[in-house]
C-alpha cells in the first residue's frame, strides 16, 4: 500500500542521489577548470622554451633532434610546473606534448611554402 510516508522517504532517497551527482558533477567541472587553468599558464612558457631548445641543438649540430628538443621542453616545463606551483601530470604533459607538435607542423607547413615554390619555379625555369 502506498503511504505519505513512503513516498516521503522516495523523495528524500531521490535527493539524497540529486545532491550526490551535482556535487560529483561540480567536483568534475572544478578539476577540468584546474587543468585548463594550469595548461594555460604552461603554455605561456613553451615558446621561449621551444626557442631555447632550437638554439642549443643547433649550436651542438643536433637540429634535427626533434624528439630530443620535445623531450627537453618537456623537462623544462616540468621544472618551470614546479616552480610556481602548477600540478604537472600526464594529462598536462600529453596536452603540452600536443600544442608543441601543432605549432612544429605548422611552422613547418609555412617553412616549406617559400621553398617548395622556389624549388618548383627553379625547375620549371630550367
Amino acid at each position: 500500500m502506498l503511504t505519505l510516508t513512503a513516498i516521503a522517504s522516495a523523495i528524500t532517497k531521490a535527493e539524497t542521489v540529486v545532491e550526490g551527482a551535482i556535487a560529483a558533477v561540480t567536483g568534475a567541472i572544478t578539476a577540468v577548470q584546474s587543468l585548463v587553468s594550469s595548461v594555460k599558464t604552461l603554455v605561456a612558457y613553451v615558446p621561449t622554451l621551444m626557442e631555447t631548445f632550437e638554439n642549443a641543438y643547433a649550436a651542438v649540430g643536433q637540429a634535427d633532434n626533434g624528439a630530443g628538443k620535445l623531450a627537453g621542453v618537456l623537462a623544462a616545463l616540468q621544472a618551470v610546473a614546479a616552480k610556481i606551483a602548477v600540478d604537472w601530470n600526464d594529462t598536462i604533459k600529453a596536452i603540452i606534448s600536443n600544442i608543441v607538435a601543432q605549432a612544429k607542423a605548422a611552422f613547418n607547413a609555412v617553412a616549406t611554402i617559400g621553398t617548395t615554390s622556389t624549388a618548383s619555379t627553379a625547375a620549371a625555369a630550367a
